[in-house]
């Protein structure tokens, strides 16, 4: 029964979470599988990180004291103390990206049903001269769908908040709280914070649109008709360039390709995309010709290597293992 005692309603809570704390962890715990198997069949959110917990019981009690207990108690509002903790049940989504906080809202929207939502981003950047903590929060309950199966029936009373947040506004959060969370603190080590938000903000920022460049490289390199800067130093995405367009079909996994290039650079640091081509066009048929005479299996990473070993004995010695070597060479030998 509500009330305006709070005291009394101190109690009642008391007694409410103690009486559904096991539920409580297990209903966090549900939540906390469903929403890390439904973000782990989306590449596009590739990397995020769930994490859960329930709300301490005193702590709750505070929050409730320090938003709601003196507006409610002035206008002579009965309350319970459990019907404003709308985070007694709290899951955490850091992410990598900015552009996946949206993204990962959009997947929620789709899977659950929204109560309220919190965009602590868009309301930062309506407040002129103020940096902090960013990210969006939402508060959620299971689907009517879920709650027709019986496993989910006991949790159907339970709402939850997802809050998702990138690696940068999760650190930031965390200091950012240690610093000056319910504290009273001078304007000009505000201001100092402020600058402080404002970097990590800018780091966010760059972190998104490096890895917009790397795609955009990336799939420039996947466009086998397209020229690469031959005369540019080396690297993965004019490696990758030339060697789909040389074979056609093969799949160059980036990363893989990324640690092959940094193979022939501690061969030779100097080495270019046009040394690369250089050495395909006149040394690629020698390889073929030995694999072909041989019987021997090469992928086209082999063929490189094979190839940089003829093209420069001295410089690319380590590319091939010494029966590998040992055996063109008998070869080139007999020739």
């Amino acid at each position: 029964m509500a009330s305006l005692d709070f005291e009394h309603e101190k109690n009642t809570f008391r007694e409410f979470y103690s009486t559904h704390q096991k539920r409580m962890l297990d209903a966090e715990s549900l939540f906390r599988n469903i929403l890390t198997s439904i973000l782990s069949n989306s590449e596009r959110v590739e990397g995020a990180m769930v994490t859960g917990r329930i709300k301490d019981r005193e702590e709750c009690i505070s929050k409730f004291s320090r938003k709601y207990r003196n507006y409610l108690e002035e206008a002579k509002l009965e309350y319970n103390i459990k019907d404003h903790i709308t985070d007694l049940i709290g899951l955490r989504v850091v992410c990598i990206y900015e552009d996946q906080v949206e993204q990962i809202g959009e997947i929620l929207k789709l899977n659950f049903e929204i109560l309220e939502i919190t965009d602590k981003a868009r309301a930062l950047e309506e407040t002129e001269g103020d940096f902090g903590y960013k990210g969006l929060h939402l508060d959620l309950r299971l689907k009517a769908d879920r709650l027709a199966l019986p496993e989910y029936e006991p949790y159907s009373d339970f709402r939850f908040e997802v809050q998702i947040r990138t690696l940068v506004q999760d650190a930031w959060s965390v200091m950012d709280h240690k610093i000056k969370y319910k504290k009273s603190i001078p304007v000009d080590l505000k201001r100092r914070i402020n600058a402080l938000a404002a970097q990590f903000e800018l780091i966010d920022h760059e972190f998104l649109n490096l890895r917009k460049k790397s795609e955009e490289l990336s799939q420039n390199a996947s466009v086998t008709t397209q020229e690469p800067d031959v005369d540019a130093p080396m690297d993965v995405f004019s490696f990758l360039a030339i060697a789909r367009k040389a074979f056609d079909g093969y799949e160059f996994i980036t990363t893989f390709a990324d640690g092959f290039v940094e193979d022939i650079l501690r061969c030779q640091n100097d080495f270019t995309a046009l040394d690369f081509d250089r050495v395909l066009s006149t040394q690629r048929k020698t390889v073929e010709r030995y694999k072909l005479e041989c019987g021997r299996k090469m992928n086209p990473y082999t063929v490189i290597r094979h190839a940089l070993y003829l093209h420069d004995k001295s410089a690319f010695h380590r590319v091939l293992f010494d029966m590998q070597r040992d055996a063109l060479e008998l070869w080139s030998h007999q020739q």
